[in-house]
């Protein structure tokens, strides 16, 4: 979910635009204002239908020389987080593969679009 305090921000303007992506399994969407919100308007939403197969997805995963190397298909960038339920992932790579050392603090990786 993307916060206010991520949203970028302008110096004068008095409106913000942010784009989440949440997926929704029992049909129903709700939106409502944050805790911090103050007499604040929802102008638009645009909500559009993805397909499985549009989705990036990892396709392998493999050890090799003290190095992991992680592949996808389907664009999006590979995030990684040392725990669960983690808030702090970090990106790490959107060319499709990445390749690092094992060594160090168990690692979970994720691909978002």
């Amino acid at each position: 979910m993307l916060t206010a305090a991520q949203a970028p921000a302008l110096p004068s303007a008095y409106w913000r635009g942010f784009v989440v992506e949440c997926p929704v399994s029992d049909g129903q969407l709700t939106i409502r204002s944050g805790p911090q919100a103050a007499n604040n308007k929802l102008c638009f939403v645009d909500i559009v239908q993805v397909s499985v197969a549009e989705l990036p997805q990892i396709t392998s995963v493999s050890l090799s020389g003290g190095n992991i190397t992680i592949q996808w298909t389907g664009g999006g960038t590979l995030e990684g987080t040392s725990s669960l339920p983690a808030s702090n992932w970090i990106e790490l790579g959107s060319g499709g593969s990445w390749t690092e050392p094992t060594a160090g603090p168990a690692r979970f990786y994720r691909v978002r679009r």
